[in-house]
């Protein structure tokens, strides 16, 4: 049985009428798509479901499009706005959907940015969280759903600040570094529980549907918006990454100028609450542990800004001040970001598209891209997409900038473009010629040359593992090339064995897997006794946990 919320006194909260609550979000949303006016503007999806254990029930999670056909994927640039992540941290979610009612009911004040990019908005990645704080259950509730094993009578839900045993932090639990967050029930701080990263990367269905989604639409730019309960990190645009512990050295991400300066442009139009004068910090993010704006732009090559909205300290502030929040000021900031990926008024950096076609057949073919001027192997595969062959891009700056694209069977393209400042979208195609395929065989002997059974890694930069069986080996047809094979006998008692071979034509490539010999065990049940270990970053760990 799960106890929801602690016995202990009420929280005096309850959530200001300004505010919308879970419910209040479908209302909005239903509202929104019968309006005429946001007809064939507008197009509403659910894209996944919350974990909803604590409360025993899921709640969709909503992705609107806004675009000037918005039922049909046309190839146009594309951004994504997040409101809420966090349960408590709501005003966020109200920004997003002021914007959208205020965009879908003044088409000509913005008819340039729907006609010529395609806009995506998801009021709340969190509904979990924020039912919870919508019921007054608990207003400084800030992860989702999750029920952890061995709850043994907690209560799920505990009033005040930190303490609640279930739920997970879904900006802990993205997949870059995502080790290096909490543990389940981690002591500490003020804030004891709050930052649980969950059992595993993308364990959370929340993380699932926004990862899938933000691979489908390839956004150029994104915002995903907070507020800070301690104020540390309060009107400040967060981007992707600057690691390391104080004083340094740091370690920037590879576009980090591109990044900043986008972001320093963005922060310019947010005033800080109470000042004249003053803006929103940019910064680069020092954390390392599952944070969603290193995810996006490591797998996805997307700039998003996380924006810790203010008042400091003041997560749900007062009806008027949650409205002077949502002014035309604010407005333009989404605004503003949204016409990035199109230089809409051209009051930005030059954005860049990259098609990537089958040069036989002039296709359109998804393809790995990188700017090579920047590229670092520490970074995810980014690919264009599949229907149009096409990747929007901001990380690109100005002067020449060098473009490759590769592709599994195709031989790798390079080229070059010029980027001019503060121009309309620059194009450059890429056209892949296809390599020719060879039938190669692919036998495993032992030293009596009997075929037995194992696996086989294959790597022409595209690595792939062939199954092997016994007696008659493996066809595979490979494209031409210089391949790295290595040779894994299913009798973990064999030798295990390397090649590298060009393949080009038909051919049989033969393994001899001898008897190994037994040097060195090591199952680290000891620990680290038999290594030398060192450097000055974060310990080895022998596990997650």
């Amino acid at each position: 049985m799960i106890s929801l919320i602690a016995a202990m006194p009420h929280s005096a909260f309850s959530m200001l009428p300004c505010y919308h609550t879970r419910a209040a979000i479908d209302t909005f949303l239903i509202a929104l798509e019968h309006d005429d006016s946001s007809r064939n503007i507008v197009h509403i999806d659910t894209i996944g479901y919350s974990r909803g254990e604590s409360l025993g029930e899921s709640y969709p999670i909503y992705a609107i499009k806004i675009s000037d056909n918005a039922d049909i994927d046309e190839d146009e640039p594309a951004s994504l706005i997040i409101g809420h992540i966090h349960g408590e941290e709501v005003v966020g979610l109200e920004l997003t959907l002021s914007y959208i009612w205020r965009i879908t009911h003044q088409y000509l004040s913005f008819f340039e940015l729907i006609n010529n990019t395609e806009m995506y908005f998801i009021p709340t990645m969190n509904p979990d969280g924020l039912e919870i704080v919508s019921r007054d259950l608990d207003d400084s509730y800030r992860k989702n759903g999750y029920v952890p094993p061995g709850l043994n009578g907690r209560p799920c839900v505990v009033t005040g600040t930190g303490s609640d045993w279930c739920g997970v932090d879904l900006n802990r639990n993205f997949g870059v570094n995502w080790i290096y967050g909490d543990t389940l029930w981690q002591e500490g701080g003020q804030e004891p529980f709050d930052y649980y990263r969950g059992p595993a990367p993308f364990s959370e269905p929340e993380n699932q549907a926004i990862r899938d989604f933000a691979t489908l639409i390839k956004p150029a730019v994104s915002i995903v918006y907070h507020s800070s309960r301690t104020g540390n990190f309060s009107e400040m645009g967060i981007t992707a990454w600057k690691w390391g512990n104080d004083p340094g050295p740091y370690k920037f991400s590879p576009d980090c100028t591109a990044i900043g300066r986008l972001n320093g442009q963005y922060c310019v139009l947010l005033p800080k609450t109470g000042t004249t004068g003053s803006t929103y910090q940019p910064n680069f993010g020092g954390t390392r542990n599952g944070c969603l704006q290193d995810w996006f732009y490591w797998k996805l090559g997307t700039i998003q800004i996380l924006t810790e909205l203010g008042p400091p300290t003041q997560v749900q502030p007062s009806c008027s001040t949650m409205q002077r929040l949502t002014t035309v000021q604010f407005y333009s900031s989404i605004n503003w970001i949204n016409g990035r990926p199109y230089n809409v008024r051209r009051e930005g950096p030059t954005p860049m598209v990259i098609h990537t076609r089958d040069a036989s057949t002039q296709q359109p073919i998804s393809a790995e891209w990188r700017i090579l001027d920047t590229w670092s192997s520490m970074l995810a595969p980014w690919y264009t997409d599949e229907q149009y062959g096409s990747a929007h891009t901001l990380l690109a700056s100005q002067g020449w900038v060098h473009i490759m694209a590769r592709k599994d069977g195709y031989a790798t393209k390079t080229d070059s473009v010029v980027i001019n400042p503060n121009s309309v979208l620059q194009g450059i195609t890429l056209y892949l010629q296809p390599l020719p395929r060879h039938q190669v065989q692919i036998v495993l002997y032992d030293e009596s040359h009997n075929a037995i059974a194992g696996r086989v890694w294959a790597d022409n930069g595209f690595p792939k593992w062939i199954d092997v069986p016994a007696g008659t080996g493996a066809n595979a047809e490979l494209p031409e090339g210089t391949y790295h094979f290595i040779a894994v006998p299913d009798d973990p008692q064999r030798m295990v064995l390397w090649h590298d071979v060009y393949v080009g034509g038909n051919d049989t490539i033969v393994f001899e897997a001898q008897q190994a010999a037994q040097r060195f065990y090591e199952d680290f049940a000891s620990g680290l006794g038999n290594w030398t270990t060192g450097g000055n970053a974060n310990p080895w760990r022998l596990e997650a946990d």
